[in-house]
């Protein structure tokens, strides 16, 4: 799949990385198309255990402390009433190495901007190139698609 020239992703600007998400118009559920970046939101068990009660990243739960953020991902497939996406992560910027013990590098792939030639993978698999920059530590989780509701907001 060729990220960033697929329909709709001519609108994610060089600096999407940095944008605040929830400063962005939210995109109408029937304008995005598969392949294209967005930012939703992103709810998952809580393997953190330093984000602390209170914090706005945490939420409780029956089942559990989750982690609830606004978190870019890459748009599988969409459907009438939600898309399937694979989130984007950085681990605040540190390596998959010091992010995942060596047995989970497997469920990784890297992202690179396709003009960086001094990009280091550290991923098993090839990294995917997009035609937009992205932090060094960027990678995709392949093994963890996530459902996105077409009643969540959702920016590019």
């Amino acid at each position: 799949m060729a990220l960033g020239s697929l329909a709709g992703t001519s609108n994610i600007t060089s600096n999407w990385r940095q944008r605040k998400p929830n400063q962005q118009p939210a995109v109408p559920f029937a304008k995005i198309r598969e392949g294209d970046v967005i930012w939703a939101g992103h709810f998952a068990p809580l393997l953190d255990q330093s984000v602390t009660v209170g914090d706005p990243n945490r939420a409780e739960s029956t089942l559990g402390a989750l982690s609830t953020k606004s978190r870019p991902m890459i748009v599988l497939r969409t459907y009438k009433e939600h898309l399937v996406a694979l989130p984007l992560l950085t681990w605040s910027g540190r390596s998959l190495a010091a992010a995942k013990a060596a047995n989970l590098h497997s469920e990784y792939a890297g992202m690179k901007w396709h003009r960086d030639i001094q990009h280091k993978n550290e991923a098993p698999h090839a990294p995917i190139e997009v035609d937009f920059r992205v932090k060094t530590t960027s990678l995709v989780h392949l093994v963890a698609p996530y459902t996105v509701l077409s009643t969540q907001s959702i920016s590019r």
